[in-house]
């Protein structure tokens, strides 16, 4: 007999129900509409904000929205069986604020939904069914002790994968193993560093074990990467602290113009914390 549970629910009744109580006050000067996605796209990241045996599965609405407007969370339903995990997808509110202050960054509607891995290895969960009633994308999920990978079964329509950002498979996530520890750098780089960190750990007594190892931030950025501290040398220096520097790599920026066959020297702050 199957076993079955809802992890998560977030019924979109809610956030019509609120639109239309906010539209409808005295004091409303915006109206608010429940928009439908015309695609979701899928992908797999960490997060600082969640525990250490959790992991984010994002949703996100190909839609973007700039200027005096407020959105929502996209929404959905989840549920758990053995084996499958089935998600049913809805809209996202979009309020006009026009006349107040606001924020005119793009915004998109999504959902971060955060998964338990001791819940995908209790449930041995090995599908995940997308859903947003028309349409049904199956994606398998991979699960090793060192990451996670979603790949789509067939041809998707409406759930796409994220793919690759760069230089991050946004589609297979190395979450973090305890004796696992987090090299960065404050501000993102102009290209590539993976090589320079590469060969800075390992002079710092840390095991390079794959090229890929790069730690995807909620930023998709390219500055952080998780190596094994074999040795046990960081690990308890930084449990009481926020991060600690450990020295500095020498990158060249290439350059165009008059100067394309001069680079560019910079010197970069390397620290570590743990993931």
């Amino acid at each position: 007999m199957q076993k079955k549970c809802t992890l998560n629910r977030i019924t979109p009744f809610i956030f019509m129900l609120l639109a239309f109580l906010l539209a409808n006050s005295p004091n409303a000067k915006a109206g608010i509409s429940y928009e439908y996605p015309d695609n979701v796209v899928v992908s797999l990241l960490n997060s600082n904000n969640i525990k250490e045996n959790e992991i984010i599965l994002r949703i996100a609405a190909k839609e973007s929205y700039s200027g005096c407007v407020n959105i929502s969370e996209l929404t959905y339903e989840m549920e758990i069986e053995y084996g499958i995990i089935e998600i049913v997808t809805d809209g996202y509110a979009v309020e006009d604020t026009t006349g107040k202050d606001c924020n005119t960054n793009y915004k998109v509607p999504v959902a971060n939904i955060i998964l338990s891995l001791d819940e995908l290895e209790k449930n041995d969960i090995q599908l995940i069914k997308f859903s947003n009633g028309d349409y049904e994308d199956v994606y398998a999920m991979d699960r090793t002790d060192e990451y996670i990978e979603l790949t789509p079964q067939g041809k998707v329509r409406y759930f796409f994968e994220a793919g690759w950002k760069k230089g991050v498979d946004q589609m297979k996530l190395y979450h973090r193993p305890e004796n696992m520890v987090l090299l960065f750098v404050k501000t993102p780089p102009y290209r590539d560093i993976q090589k320079y960190m590469n060969q800075f750990a390992k002079e710092h007594g840390l095991k390079v074990e794959k090229s890929n190892y790069i730690y995807p931030s909620e930023k998709y950025g390219i500055s952080e990467f998780l190596y094994k501290d074999v040795k046990n040398l960081y690990l308890p220096k930084v449990k009481k602290l926020p991060y600690l520097e450990l020295g500095k790599i020498t990158i060249y920026n290439e350059r165009d113009g008059q100067y394309r066959n001069r680079p560019e020297k910079v010197d970069m702050e390397v620290y570590v914390r743990k993931p």
